[in-house]
């Protein structure tokens, strides 16, 4: 029973409590410092002693991306559970539980959002060292500071509900009159709670109003939505893409991009086209459309699908062809808690064209595939994923986009100074404007609409025909991929005739993209 001697001392509750908790945080502390110095250890041992980065040990061990302030958020939680319940083991009880609660809903979707889950930060998992922790280092110091105010909050309220002498009943300790706290430390309490309500109300702004995340639940009811509305689209004739020129500006450090497409459509159908629908990507704005050289207003815009309808001033009649352009600007605004964004980042921007190009018609890739989720949204089964093997429509369509076949095309990137603009096609020149670095591509040979993008800060390396562009700290691995181009090439030519295309580009691009992406005289492959 030493508690009867020690809360007789005079000496304030704070002073006790603090020792401990800042003891355990010392504890921590040495802990993390154990994991890092291994895994610098780790690190020399396989021969990377030149590439160590102290700050990046330092930021992720000891920081705020599930690092040591992460663990200290839970001790706090402990502590305050602690000071609430006055019982040892109702605390292990309590602290126990909700660990294991928050990993069961997170794992399992019960929960999808961070600002539910105490001390969840994002984009941990997705540092490159491309691009570093780009836009996650803003989003996560913004959640870093949320659970700071609140965990102050919580050491606070342990401080004011803590038994000292004898134990007092749970709602008499609810009561905001203990004189464990003094008047500023009461104050200081809703302060803090103040702060905690309005950086949720911030974040959830940046992330969840700015559209950069939203619950699968809602994602799922908006798909089924634009299939119920917009499947009849499917039935309608739509026109394809015979040829693409693009002229795009990127600005990673925006993260935006103003790009005009001047595209010729023609139609294959046997019946003529009077209304053109089209699938905007995600973040994209259509400024301005113009068809054989007149302005197109939209007949209707739905801003929640993505999906505008123009009726054409006349009809595009079977086998003609038009000239369709298109002013546009895509721009990521606040933050994300899960989705890198890939398309616009700071440092190694890379995407397909489909997340600047709209589809014409309906947009095949919104379809819900699990049945269990059509069945829960009312929708009928799909029998298959696939259309039937003699429909003859689809045949004629290539798998990477439904509304073009084999086209030529050109694409002219401008991106900031120390960039490097990345594209699809024959570059045929690059060259320096203003402050601002372009490249122009040229796709000669009829090629599916699989085009690709990008810009970031490169090194080239270059071996007769093979040059391999890649991280200026990344030297290791670019003899070993240029030999194994050389070797594929030679097999090709050896077993399968000529190979198509008279230069090899292999781009780097950052880890958090798929392993590898092909597309003509282009190859992105993941971090080397």
């Amino acid at each position: 029973n030493n508690w009867q001697i020690t809360d007789a001392l005079p000496v304030p509750v704070w002073v006790s409590q603090l020792s401990k908790l800042f003891a355990m945080f010392g504890v921590t502390f040495l802990l993390s410092l154990i994991f890092m110095f291994c895994g610098i250890l780790t690190q020399i041992i396989r021969g990377g002693a030149s590439t160590i980065d102290i700050g990046l040990f330092v930021n992720d061990f000891l920081g705020y991306n599930w690092g040591m302030i992460n663990y200290c958020f839970y001790i706090i939680l402990v502590f305050f559970l602690a000071g609430l319940t006055g019982k040892r083991f109702l605390t292990h009880v309590l602290g126990a539980g909700y660990f294991f609660a928050i990993i069961v809903c997170f794992e399992f979707g019960l929960l999808e959002d961070l600002r539910l889950g105490l001390g969840f930060t994002p984009g941990f998992e997705d540092y490159s060292e491309m691009n570093a922790y780009g836009m996650w280092r803003t989003a996560s110091f913004w959640y870093f500071l949320m659970w700071l105010t609140f965990s102050i909050a919580l050491v606070l309220l342990g401080i004011l509900f803590w038994d000292r002498g004898l134990a007092k009943r749970f709602l008499k300790k609810l009561q905001f009159q203990s004189k464990q706290l003094n008047l500023t430390g009461k104050l200081a309490v809703l302060v803090f709670l103040f702060l905690f309500v309005f950086l949720q109300s911030f974040i959830y702004k940046q992330v969840n109003l700015a559209d950069n995340f939203e619950l699968s639940s809602i994602t799922e009811a908006k798909s089924a939505e634009y299939e119920r509305t917009y499947s009849f689209v499917n039935t309608r004739p739509q026109p394809l893409y015979s040829h693409v020129d693009l002229s795009i500006e990127l600005y990673p450090d925006e993260r935006r991009a103003a790009y005009k497409a001047r595209t010729e459509i023609t139609n294959l159908n046997k019946s003529p086209i009077d209304t053109l629908y089209l699938s905007l990507p995600e973040k994209c704005e259509l400024q301005k459309l113009s068809l054989d050289g007149e302005t197109l207003e939209p007949l209707e815009q739905d801003e929640t699908h993505n999906m505008a309808m123009f009726l054409l001033p006349n009809s595009l009649d079977s086998g003609a062809i038009m000239p369709l352009e298109m002013e546009m600007v895509k721009q990521f605004t606040g933050f994300s808690q899960g989705d890198p964004q890939a398309a616009l980042v700071y440092q190694g921007t890379f995407a397909s064209l489909d997340k600047y190009l709209p589809k014409l018609g309906y947009d095949k890739s919104k379809t819900l595939t699990s049945n269990r989720v059509r069945l829960s949204q009312k929708l009928p089964r799909l029998t298959s994923l696939l259309p039937p093997i003699n429909d003859e429509k689809y045949q004629a369509l290539n798998t990477f986009r439904t509304d073009s076949r084999r086209i030529k095309g050109n694409i002219t990137i401008g991106t900031i100074m120390g960039q490097t603009p990345i594209g699809t096609g024959r570059q045929v020149k690059s060259w320096l404007e203003g402050n601002r670095q372009y490249a122009n591509f040229v796709i000669e040979k009829p090629t599916p609409l699989n085009w690709h993008i990008g810009s970031a800060p490169y090194s080239k390396s270059y071996d007769g025909d093979i040059s391999v562009y890649h991280n200026p700290k990344h030297l290791y691995n670019v003899r070993l991929y240029q030999r194994i181009l050389n070797t594929s090439q030679w097999f090709i030519q050896s077993n399968l005739g000529d190979y198509p295309y008279a230069e090899t580009r292999l781009y780097e691009i950052p880890r958090y993209q798929e392993a590898i992406y092909s597309f003509p005289y282009g190859i992105a492959v993941s971090e080397l």
